[in-house]
């Protein structure tokens, strides 16, 4: 089965949630899945911790199942990523981190 990878931006509030995690959906499908007004479970979520590293919610509390289903409702947008995020590293060039915001 073919794993794909997703950056889902939810907003429920005055506050926007970001996840990360994995769909069986190619992006095209899982966009109708949307547009259908469906909601959709996110498999293998993780966070980024305060050195940016990708650690899994289970790290956090054991007793989640590493999953979360999104309300199409609240999803401002989707981001398809090319591979398992996870395993980026330094995030690529150099030392920069995962999530390196400009300053």
């Amino acid at each position: 089965m073919n794993v794909f990878w997703y950056r889902v931006e939810t907003l429920c509030g005055e506050e926007p949630n970001f996840y990360f995690g994995s769909h069986e959906e190619d992006p095209d499908a899982l966009l109708k899945i949307l547009t259908n007004g469906n909601p959709f479970r996110l498999r293998d979520t993780f966070y980024y911790d305060e050195n940016n590293g990708p650690r899994s919610w289970r790290d956090w509390d054991p007793n989640y199942d590493g999953s979360v289903i999104i309300n199409p409702r609240h999803v401002v947008s989707i981001m398809p990523m090319l591979n398992d995020p996870r395993k980026r590293g330094s995030g690529g060039s150099g030392n920069r981190p995962v999530l390196d915001f400009p300053t």
